[in-house]
């Protein structure tokens, strides 16, 4: 995927894009208890995107700072189809869905400032899957088995410039278990066993040589299949819940360019709810959790991302290790509209590998060293809602905290950097005039990295203030508007203000529902903002879509 100018904060609102649809949806009735399901729909999109990026990379041998200007285009067929069946009768269940996703998709990207440069991608896609599920009914014991079968084919190029990689891609899985729950006295036992197996085949080749940063064509294979069991055992005793499950597997790996290798593994989790009155409910969990070995990381060529990113891949069978604790606590009272939610969870992990940056020439180079990295995080999450009276509303507010110490290599240095990351919303849903809904939120969010050996930090605030307000003007036509304030960071004393102002008439018909809405009413152009990411700040401004009117059209059957 090429980098194309982010459009996460606003969505379709940042986007030059031109889309047909086109569905078919039909339901077969075979007997009385079962049917037939044919979905399709193909889709043609074209999306365009401009935006003028800043990026400045915290490099131990010097900051490196990038300023470009981004000209992206993507054109995309899409053609999805699924197919089920459902057959409903007795004491069993039978269903199968067999779909298929083809997705044709090409991506234009001219770069003009520090780094000129011309990309162009090519990367289809084509997904098979079939999914099988069978519920039987055995005295009062309810058995299922499912069994999930995906084949992937990803045949992609990039054209950098001169520079031309084609590299093929071909997936296989399949997963099948057996589930179920039974009661052993006071116990419920419950838990799935089953054979989880995939094939993931690569190959490259570069059409032009590059130099000597390493090997450009060649092919592999890499194999795994799992063995595993879930138990998961729950007792109840007066107001205590209490919960131990664990997954216990054996586990076999090979790779056509490395040795074969095979493990054990298991990761225990136990769970305890203590209803404490009938509004406090409090729960504490521990457990310990092993990660799962990544097939795409065994490939034995270096990689394009793009112009400037390299990535190298690592034949290794070790995989990450975390040991969490959390706490949360939940009070509800309905009368009085009271409700609040808290999470504590303390992690501490290790990863046998650690992401290192190279930097050669015009290029960072991204791999994964085989050296051991110890992290610990920090996560906390808290929620309110009260109901006001007075305003015929309620009043809510949640926080999100994230803290977490994580270290890089660097030109091969160690270079250890903090995040914290805190979220903060509030908002009020009021009806105080009647058949008159309005809805209020702020929005405040803080980034900072802290990158102790460069002895710098980067830190981020944005405000978003969001306002929405529905009005009924007659039985079958309302009116809704809504207003967005964001006032983003960009740099240590510099801000970007924007406000848009949308508003839409909506009329209910019988058979049809009709939307006419005007966006972005102040014809606003421009919208930026900043991120921090691992030891590197980016701060872009894109070009959004002027004034526009829509009309929807909605028929219903």
């Amino acid at each position: 995927m090429l980098p194309a100018p982010s459009t996460s904060r606003l969505g379709q609102r940042s986007l030059f894009n031109r889309t047909h649809v086109v569905t078919f949806n039909t339901l077969l009735r075979l007997t009385d208890n079962s049917q037939m399901n044919l979905q399709v729909t193909y889709t043609n999109d074209r999306e365009e995107a401009s935006a003028q990026r800043t990026t400045e990379y915290f490099v131990n041998t010097g900051n490196r700072m990038i300023d470009n200007k981004k000209e992206y285009l993507e054109k995309d067929d899409h053609l999805t189809a699924k197919l089920k069946y459902e057959n409903n009768s007795g004491g069993q269940y039978l269903k199968n869905e067999l779909s298929g996703d083809l997705l044709w998709s090409r991506q234009w990207l001219t770069e003009r400032g520090t780094n000129p440069h011309d990309l162009y991608g090519r990367l289809p896609e084509y997904t098979l899957k079939d999914n099988l599920m069978v519920m039987r009914r055995m005295g009062n014991r309810l058995v299922t088995l499912e069994s999930k079968n995906i084949m992937q084919v990803r045949p992609n190029g990039l054209n950098v410039d001169a520079l031309r990689q084609d590299v093929n891609q071909h997936y296989y899985e399949t997963d099948t278990y057996l589930k179920g729950s039974f009661l052993l006295g006071k116990f419920i036992v419950s838990g799935r066993a089953g054979i989880n197996a995939g094939k993931y085949a690569f190959s490259s080749n570069m059409q032009t040589l590059l130099d000597s940063l390493g090997l450009w064509t060649g092919s592999s294979h890499y194999f795994f299949s799992r063995i595993y069991a879930n138990p998961e055992v729950e007792y109840k005793i007066s107001d205590f819940d209490i919960t131990f499950s664990n997954e216990l597997s054996w586990n076999h790996y090979s790779y056509s360019v490395g040795d074969a290798y095979s493990r054990v593994l298991y990761s225990p989790e136990l769970h305890i709810r203590w209803q404490a009155s009938p509004r406090w409910q409090l729960g504490a969990t521990a457990d310990i959790t092993n990660g799962n070995v990544d097939a795409n990381q065994f490939y034995p060529t270096i990689v394009l991302q793009d112009y400037q990113y390299i990535h190298r891949g690592l034949a290794d069978y070790r995989v990450a290790r975390d040991k969490g604790v959390s706490l949360s606590a939940r009070y509800g009272d309905a009368l009085r509209g009271t409700h609040l939610v808290g999470r504590v969870k303390r992690t501490f992990g290790s990863t046998p590998y650690t992401t290192s940056q190279e930097y050669e020439g015009d290029y960072i180079i991204v791999s994964l060293q085989p050296q051991r990295t110890t992290y610990n995080a920090w996560n906390v999450t808290l929620f309110c809602s009260q109901g006001i009276g007075a305003l015929k509303g309620t009043l809510n507010a949640r926080a999100l905290y994230n803290a977490k110490d994580a270290e890089m290599i660097q030109n091969g240095e160690q270079m250890p950097f903090k995040t914290r990351a805190f979220n903060l919303t509030a908002g009020l849903t009021t009806s105080l005039i009647p058949t008159v809904d309005v809805d209020y939120h702020l929005t405040w969010m803080r980034n900072t990295m802290k990158m102790q050996r460069l002895g710098s930090s980067s830190t981020i605030n944005s405000w978003k203030h969001e306002a929405k307000v529905h009005i009924p003007i007659v039985k079958l036509l309302s009116l809704e508007t809504l207003a967005e304030y964001y006032h983003n960071q960009l740099s240590a004393n510099r801000f970007k203000d924007i406000f848009f102002a949308d508003a839409s008439l909506k009329l209910q018909l019988r058979r049809f529902d009709i939307t006419l809405a005007l966006n972005n009413l102040l014809n606003r152009k421009t919208y930026a903002y900043a991120l921090n990411s691992d030891l590197m700040r980016s701060t872009s401004s894109l070009l959004i879509s002027g004034r526009e009117l829509m009309i929807n059209i909605y028929y219903k059957l």
